[in-house]
């Protein structure tokens, strides 16, 4: 072979690796890539659990590239602490002075009051935020997003995989009839190829392998090249361990696991929407509790300002006026107690959907009002043991543990391996291509390995492991159907007692207004215990009148989410069944209502 010949060989070995590293590399690298895929899988795995749910967006959520090595290795391995001694801190106390109540009332409603640029959050928005913001919504995509990527890694390890490996190598000593001297060769191999899994197990190959050694003296010496192109197909096919379905156990679960992530995220939608809606509930009735609370300082600064004004009269003893003093401090307190608890609940408000506690915010006054459920126990159980996701998932990983069972047994198996491969050289890879076929030339190679299964102990372990996991994996399986119908049955009841503690709340609060207006119709026939006990049991009534009505629609919403019936929309809200109804007795969705399902109430 000429010495072009073989610079041709080595140069289009070397640049078959190049431009295979380079577009396989930039593939690789190329993250739109790999989200435009992950975006497909992930619409396919929401079509599995019945599709119309939010899918998370792959757009922007990247947190970049790590961090690199700090030079100094020794400033990483010791962080510094800053923790100074007790001598070296400061505390500035203030004196205490006794200040009227006219001026803590106002320095607690400047404390209360929003600013003018508060951003007004509905519930909507708060939804609307959330769902881009919050820690745990965003960690439940990510979650959704890391079983899409372990399903296409193990797709891809099902897929054709090319490979090229290129090897230069050199050798020193004394070759062949060239005794005496000292003498060096280099060898230049380029191995090209692809290789494909079996279905049931096994794997074949196609590679092309061009090669060719150089005697590097071989400038006062004619001869000493070796070239050599071949082709080689290749074959290793397990007939017992590792044979059949068994092979594709890795691929079955990661297909399963995703259609479970999938399941878990739309579960975790649901339980976020309850959680943002009782937060934020609890949030208006504290803002009403205030509300209430106000009036009644206000009510109080009367009964106050009346019995001080009759006590000057002469009409009433002087501790009637100190009484009615003590009074309106208690309720102040009472205000600034639950102003602080507001504020606690309004930070930890703005943690749970992701906004900086720093910003101030207006919550609306907002409250939904969904119809009660006509709906036995005993029905709602049926409906959560169909249609609660999680119980689903539970008793998909039986199926799960089953096939472990026999993977297991699997492995008991001897080994029993066909293999076989095929070689065909290149007549002459610098001037023609074409393949040598000659008896001589072309090689066949085909063996059957056998490996007795002599020490299987582990195995035989690894298979009692797998029965005791699927016997768990049952009982969790019934465990959870128990404590699922527990639970709906308590949401069902519940729904229950919160209608009946709202219906004796509203009675309440009539009763306290029909006292109070009492007291005020004849004044002077009631004492200051008196007029104080009414405006104590008309604020208290109020309180728990909002509070009942917060309970009850939590409670249908509970219930909901529980029985596997709450449906929440792609942006977050909450989606109506056929047959809820809002506060004006008009239907939230279109239409007629959908017939029950078999053992199912229609407005349930």
């Amino acid at each position: 072979m000429s010495d072009f010949s073989r610079k041709h060989l080595l140069s289009k070995g070397m640049a078959i690796s190049g431009l295979l590293v380079l577009s396989f590399g930039g593939c690789e690298s190329n993250s739109k890539w790999v989200d435009q895929r992950l975006d497909t899988i992930l619409a396919e795995s929401d079509g599995a659990i019945g599709g119309n749910n939010r899918i998370p967006e792959t757009e922007g959520w990247m947190a970049g590239s790590g961090t690199p090595f700090p030079q100094n290795r020794a400033i990483d391995n010791t962080p510094p602490t800053d923790n100074p001694p007790a001598s070296e801190l400061r505390f500035k106390g203030q004196n205490f002075t006794e200040q009227d109540a006219d001026e803590i009332i106002e320095r607690m409603k400047a404390m209360g009051e929003a600013p003018p640029d508060a951003t007004k959050l509905t519930l909507e928005e708060s939804i609307r935020y959330a769902t881009e913001h919050a820690l745990d919504y965003v960690n439940a995509e990510q979650s959704y997003m890391l079983a899409g990527l372990a399903l296409l890694i193990e797709e891809h390890r099902w897929e054709p995989n090319f490979f090229n490996n290129f090897e230069l190598q050199s050798q020193i000593g004394s070759f062949l009839g060239l005794e005496g001297r000292f003498d060096s060769a280099l060898t230049v191999i380029n191995d090209f190829g692809v290789s494909q899994r079996l279905p049931y197990g096994g794997d074949v190959s196609a590679r092309l392998i061009a090669g060719t050694t150089n005697l590097l003296d071989n400038f006062f010496f004619e001869g000493g090249y070796a070239n050599n192109v071949d082709v080689v197909l290749a074959a290793d096919i397990p007939m017992l361990r590792g044979a059949g379905a068994t092979a594709r156990e890795p691929l079955i679960q990661a297909r399963r696991n995703l259609v479970y992530a999938a399941r878990a995220f739309e579960t975790f939608r649901r339980g976020f929407y309850l959680s943002l809606v009782s937060d934020y509930l609890d949030l208006v009735v504290q803002e009403q509790s205030i509300e209430n609370g106000r009036r009644s300082v206000a009510l109080f600064q009367q009964v106050e300002a009346r019995t001080s004004s009759l006590v000057e009269a002469g009409r009433l003893k002087p501790f009637e006026a100190d009484q009615a003093k003590q009074d309106t401090l208690f309720e102040i307190d009472r205000l600034s107690g639950l102003e602080e608890s507001y504020r606690l609940a309004e930070d930890r408000f703005k943690l749970l959907i992701g906004m900086p506690t720093e910003e101030s915010v207006l919550i609306a006054p907002e409250m939904i009002d969904l119809d009660p459920p006509s709906i036995t126990p005993d029905q709602a159980v049926r409906i959560a043991l169909r249609l609660r996701l999680e119980i689903q998932t539970e008793r998909d990983r039986i199926e799960d543990l089953r096939r472990q069972v026999d993977l297991a047994k699997n492995g008991l198996l001897s080994d029993l391996d066909l293999n076989g491969s095929i070689l065909f050289p290149l007549e002459d890879p610098g001037k023609t291509l074409g393949f040598d076929l000659s008896p001589d030339e072309v090689s066949f190679q085909v063996g059957l390995k056998y490996s007795a299964a002599l020490d299987r102990v582990i195995e035989k372990y690894q298979v009692r492991q797998s029965q005791i996991r699927l016997e768990q994996g049952i009982r969790s399986y019934q465990n959870g159907r128990d404590k699922i119908a527990i639970e709906v049955r308590s949401r069902v009841r519940a729904i229950e007692r919160s209608q009946f503690s709202f219906l004796l709340q509203e009675r309440n609060v009539e009763i306290a207004r029909n006292r109070q207006a009492s007291i005020e119709a004849a004044p002077d026939r009631a004492s200051t215990r008196d007029r104080t006990e009414a405006v104590n049991a008309l604020r208290r009534a109020e309180d728990q009148r909002d509070r009942a009505a917060r309970d009850l629609q939590v409670a249908i919403l509970e219930y909901l989410a529980a029985s596997g019936r709450l449906r929440v929309d792609t942006e977050g809200n909450l989606k109506p069944l056929p047959g809820m109804k809002n506060e004006q007795g008009q239907s939230l969705v279109g239409g007629e209502a959908e017939a029950p399902s078999p053992g199912e109430n229609a407005t349930s």
